[in-house]
């Protein structure tokens, strides 16, 4: 009687709001008779793994890095394979240039019959097309014909003189050179004077 008085007293308490949920689920329970086992604890939360913002950064400076260097490789690759295009198409007309020159300069001499000291009249205008040419036109690229006697000499008196050089530019960047047979650029200039009316003892 006392302990169904206790347990009455107990649900009434439990019941009566002024416990827990947890105490009054403990009346209910000893009323009824079952035993009464505290909670397990709760099981804690799984703990975040903070990632340091600055390791993030750091990440992903690298790898913008990386990105930018290959970036700037193939840009640096294009942009030095056609300034080496450009100086070399440059050097190319600086060549027919100086050439243009030299036997402009040379059939200018022609005309004149004169010869240098100890020289044929052919050996001058040879070795003027020579010195204009800064060395580029050679005896065996260079031709100096006549209208009337033919090459070898140049001309007698009112004599049509022509001076012609051949000259093979090879190409410094490997990837023109692909596009060109042989890799080299075969040039020919040539200039005609007439000349004139002196002594025919000078045209040898």
């Amino acid at each position: 009687m006392r302990s169904a008085s206790l347990k009455l007293t107990w649900l009434q308490r439990g019941m009566s709001g002024t416990g827990t949920a947890v105490s009054r689920a403990q009346a209910a329970a000893g009323l009824l008779g079952f035993s009464v086992f505290r909670p397990a604890r709760p099981i804690p939360p799984l703990q975040r793994r903070t990632v340091n913002p600055t390791a993030i950064h750091q990440v992903k400076r690298r790898s913008e890095s990386g990105q930018t260097l290959v970036e700037f490789a193939i840009a640096a690759l294009v942009f030095l394979t056609l300034v080496f295009v450009v100086i070399d198409f440059s050097y190319l007309y600086f060549n027919k240039l100086t050439l243009q020159n030299a036997v402009r300069q040379a059939g200018r001499y022609a005309i004149t019959g004169q010869a240098m000291p100890s020289q044929t009249r052919y050996a001058s205008i040879l070795q003027t097309v020579q010195t204009y040419s800064l060395g580029r036109a050679t005896s065996s690229n260079t031709t100096i014909c006549g209208a009337v006697l033919g090459c070898g000499c140049g001309g007698g008196p009112g004599e049509t003189v022509t001076i012609t050089v051949t000259y093979q530019y090879q190409f410094i960047t490997p990837l023109v050179a692909k596009f060109i047979s042989g890799g080299a650029y075969a040039m020919t200039v040539s200039s005609s004077f007439k000349n004139e009316p002196f002594p025919p003892g000078l045209t040898y």
